[in-house]
């Protein structure tokens, strides 16, 4: 056997059967290039192209919707979250307050009790 391999005339006949090349658009008026992508886009293939690239962007941006409700959602829990922290240290606050006022309260009376003690006695 031999090692070179066989030249295909596949490949040359395809080459003599293929279409001669089309002239690039650049040598169009701007109107006839106009009419030609107005053609393409009034085809069957164009008018599936825009739809299916408007159901691709309505998509795209009910993912982004939906992105953007999950992160509302997230960032209403940390509100609730802070408000409920506050709450609680406000309540804490009260509370101390509120001990070291009746503290206060008792020292004042306590005070005040050895005070009148000293003019009765």
């Amino acid at each position: 056997m031999s090692t070179k391999p066989q030249k295909t005339t596949t490949t040359t006949q395809a080459r003599k059967t293929a279409q001669p090349q089309a002239k690039p658009d650049m040598d169009l008026s701007p109107e006839m290039m106009k009419k030609k992508v107005m053609e393409k886009v009034n085809s069957k293939e164009g008018k599936e192209a825009i739809k299916k690239a408007k159901e691709y962007e309505k998509d795209h941006l009910k993912e982004q919707m939906d992105e953007v409700k999950e992160k509302m959602e997230d960032v209403q829990e940390q509100l609730d979250e802070v408000q409920e922290n506050v709450e609680e240290e406000m309540d804490e606050a009260k509370e101390q307050m509120q001990r070291e006022l009746d503290e206060a309260k008792a020292q004042a009376e306590n005070t005040w009790a050895k005070f009148c003690g000293c003019f009765s006695g």
